[in-house]
């Protein structure tokens, strides 16, 4: 089946695939594409996918494809690889990093990308759906949500602050300073 699915994309089909795959993992392009009418097993997909990936990258203005793109590509694939059990490393190899920031972006896309595989086939499966516990589902909603809130500099959680104030002893001039200070922050805060 694979020779009837490859001939019916055109060139141009090809080109946009191959431009998926610098955001996007190969079995999710392969999704994308309805590849897995064709294929139930995600193996058979992904070597689907890496084939015209490979086709596009040998001739990519035959499929519409910029050739600075391919470069692109080829590092969203880095980024996105996932170390398998059959992956071995070299002995002596260390697995150091530059810096922390540098390995926490990679260890976050590298989730990220297993947690969309599996959300993926979740909402694909009636069945795993129903034996997954809302708070499961809750929780990793919490996460996501608490790591995006992050990334955007804004907080997880706030705190309200309940307080009175005994104004009786404050002169006119130090209640209207407080009062102009309050009013700056809460126009700053509406900023945000």
């Amino acid at each position: 089946m694979c020779y009837n699915v490859y001939m019916r994309l055109t060139e141009v089909q090809k080109g946009k695939l191959f431009k998926l795959l610098a955001t996007m993992p190969t079995s999710r392009v392969a999704l994308e594409f309805g590849i897995d009418k064709y294929y139930k097993n995600v193996s058979s997909r992904n070597t689907f996918v890496r084939k015209i990936m490979n086709e596009v990258k040998n001739d990519p203005e035959n499929f519409g494809v910029d050739p600075s793109q391919i470069e692109l590509v080829e590092q969203g694939m880095e980024l996105r690889k996932i170390n398998h059990p059959s992956t071995t490393r070299s002995e002596g190899e260390e697995f150091a990093l530059s810096n922390v920031k540098e390995g926490t972006e990679l260890l976050t896309t590298k989730l990220m990308n297993v947690l969309d595989r599996k959300i993926s086939r979740l909402l694909k499966s009636k069945k795993e759906l129903n034996a997954t516990s809302i708070s499961q589902l809750a929780k990793t909603f919490d996460i996501i949500h608490n790591i995006s809130r992050l990334e955007s500099n804004q907080s997880t959680e706030n705190i309200a602050l309940l307080a009175k104030v005994d104004y009786t002893t404050l002169s006119s001039e130090e209640k209207l300073e407080r009062l102009l200070k309050q009013r700056e922050m809460n126009e700053q805060q509406d900023v945000k």
